[in-house]
């Protein structure tokens, strides 16, 4: 798994970083099956992709990618239309709509939560659904509808026979599930065959928080 990339079509060290991590991972595992890009590929502007892209034509990779949506794939809203950073006119014409379209067309996925199955393990990705348009009170929170969450939870309770673990994914954390993010474990505390991950929680090892997982 990668996240937090931060591919900017003009920041070149971004680029090489993403190279080397790719490289890494192949060197590490030449026969992996799949990589999950787990959020915060790029700024979620239409050359931002195209650079993200352009490093995956050259990069050591298995046959599978997986994408999840991040914050910084709504990241457009911040921008103006010649790329400049312009948060006082936030969204600056940008949808929360336009930015998904843009993610799944580059990533291919039908949608912003799926499901797939690889060498007889199921993952399940997660992504959020509003950004700060329709949701400023959440900041920079994953906002899963209801109809996410319910279709998660059928697929945690679908039986399949094989007794392997299944593979949950999302950008940011869960509620309640890591540490810095609340007191419990929620809604996938119930099935213990689940293992969730998401990206830094920006917590200090040193820090109680981090050790006992509140």
């Amino acid at each position: 798994m990668l996240s937090d990339a931060h591919v900017r079509a003009e920041d070149e060290s971004s680029h090489q970083k993403l190279s080397a991590a790719l490289s890494d991972l192949h060197n590490l595992d030449p026969n992996a099956e799949a990589i999950i890009l787990n959020g915060d590929m790029t700024d979620g502007l239409p050359e931002d992709y195209e650079a993200f892209r352009n490093i995956l034509e050259t990069a050591p990779l298995p046959d599978k990618l997986l994408y999840a949506i991040g914050n910084h794939e709504y990241y457009k809203a911040w921008h103006d239309d010649q790329g400049r950073w312009k948060p006082a006119s936030f969204p600056n014409g940008e949808t929360e709509q336009t930015s998904q379209a843009r993610f799944l067309q580059f990533s291919n996925a039908e949608n912003l939560y799926f499901e797939r199955i690889i060498a007889g393990y199921r993952f399940i990705v997660l992504g959020s659904e509003q950004y700060r348009q329709s949701a400023p009170g959440n900041g920079e929170d994953a906002v899963l509808s209801a109809k996410q969450l319910h279709w998660l939870d059928e697929k945690l309770h679908e039986e399949d026979g094989s007794g392997n673990p299944i593979f949950v994914f999302l950008h940011q954390p869960l509620p309640y599930t890591v540490a810095g993010s609340g007191l419990n474990r929620g809604v996938v505390a119930y099935i213990p065959s689940s293992n969730r991950f998401c990206r830094n929680t920006r917590r200090l090892f040193s820090s109680q928080a981090t050790r006992t997982g509140n």
